[in-house]
């Protein structure tokens, strides 16, 4: 998420900065958001005791969608995490691009 008037006055020196910042931050917050998950999800499937028993509903069907809603949402955020690893691991290897010297195709 990048506020664009600040992002495109910016040289490209700045941009690959804000680039890292940018990467840093959503990885930073990812990985907190799937650990959370994952102590939800890790609740909801094991009992007081430690041993694993869905969350239920508590309806007559009573079925476990609880559990599972909760481990879906652990494993699209531990996706989005690598994602934003990835991202990030490909703004640190980003050089800079070597100004071009065209010449407005003068031969």
């Amino acid at each position: 998420i990048r506020v664009r008037v600040l992002y495109d006055s910016a040289g490209p020196s700045l941009k690959r900065w804000l680039d890292r910042f940018n990467d840093l931050v959503t990885f930073v917050f990812c990985v907190a958001m799937s650990y959370a998950a994952f102590v939800m999800f890790w609740d909801s499937a094991h009992n007081p005791f430690g041993e694993w028993s869905l969350e239920r509903s508590g309806t007559s069907w009573n079925p476990p969608f609880p559990s599972l809603a909760k481990g879906m949402i652990m494993l699209a955020l531990m996706i989005m995490t690598l994602q934003a690893l990835l991202h990030l691991i490909q703004s640190l290897r980003a050089r800079a691009t070597p100004p071009s010297h065209d010449r407005g195709g003068a031969a």
